[in-house]
């Protein structure tokens, strides 16, 4: 409770009862009928689309209203539901929707250039420096892929595509590479800094995912094993992340020529005779990334 504490009541109480609302509405979701479920998942892309999309300030310098653009769209990402509306005769709900995606293209949302999840960060180790960066620079849009993840417990195939996509996201967060003197600032001792690392990549990954996790088997038990699979695929993948960015570590380059093998742990849930690909390079190249920072830091 130390971070909350240090947040104040106004900000703790808003994060408490927003992830409160969230869990709330996920347990609702999964008690809804088999239609309903349906146009909550098809319409689902549409809010996304208006949340995250940032390419309002380009259009106006293209078109001075982009209202037609905007419509086009949303009008586009939301066709599926809108047809489903009108072929099973829900017409209120095909209203409602029009007047959404109306007032989406008429009032786009506006990314303030302040930061929103900066008071948040202060949940977050300093020495995990790179998830601060990463939350800072995509956190609306990890926010939404962890909302979704969340409401669509119902359907536990396209939750864990939502925490996958969450996961592949979480990687990209190790591409960057730091100055000497942020990993001078953890110590000296190179093995130490590398299982520090891995170590808290994989207890904030944990933490993200477990309320997922757990709704989801309680609500269905068999995917429990499911998640306890996934759980331990991503931690090995998270961890090959961070060994490989290590291993070709140079702080006079920007980003890490390891996105090629993050590349490997994102594909090897897709091809399974790749699974554990990750976790073996993992082991061959431990010793080289600890060499690599050893050349650095001592």
């Amino acid at each position: 409770m130390r971070e909350l504490k240090g947040l104040g009541w106004l900000y703790s109480s808003a994060l408490l009862i927003f992830f409160g609302g969230i869990l709330y509405i996920s347990i609702k979701a999964a008690y809804l009928n088999q239609d309903d479920r349906i146009s909550y998942l098809l319409f689902s892309p549409v809010l996304m689309l208006y949340f995250i999309r940032r390419d309002i300030p380009f259009l106006r310098k293209l078109i001075t209203h982009p209202f037609p653009v905007l419509l086009a769209d949303y009008l586009t990402i939301g066709s599926l539901y809108l047809l489903y509306c009108a072929i099973t005769g829900n017409f209120s709900l095909l209203i409602i929707a029009l007047a959404f995606i109306l007032l989406f293209s008429t009032m786009p949302f506006r990314h303030s250039k302040s930061n929103y999840f900066q008071p948040g960060l202060h949940f977050i180790s300093s020495d995990a420096y790179e998830w601060k960066a990463g939350l800072r620079k995509n956190g609306l849009f990890l926010i939404l892929l962890y909302l979704f993840a969340l409401l669509t417990v119902s359907f536990p195939a396209v939750s864990l595509l939502f925490c996958f996509l969450l996961h592949s996201i979480f990687t990209t967060f190790y591409q960057p590479n730091e100055s000497i003197s942020l990993l001078r600032v953890q110590g000296n001792n190179p093995k130490q800094i590398l299982k520090g690392k891995i170590t808290r990549g994989l207890k904030l990954q944990t933490i993200i995912f477990l309320p997922v996790a757990i709704i989801n088997s309680c609500l269905q038990d068999f995917y429990a094993y499911v998640w306890l699979f996934f759980l331990i695929a991503v931690s090995i993948s998270l961890s090959f992340s961070i060994i490989s960015k290590y291993s070709y570590y140079r702080p006079e380059t920007a980003n890490s020529p390891s996105q090629v093998n993050q590349a490997i742990s994102i594909f090897s849930f897709i091809i399974p005779f790749l699974l554990p690909l990750p976790l073996l390079l993992s082991i061959l190249r431990f010793p080289s990334a600890i060499q690599k920072i050893k050349d650095h830091v001592a």
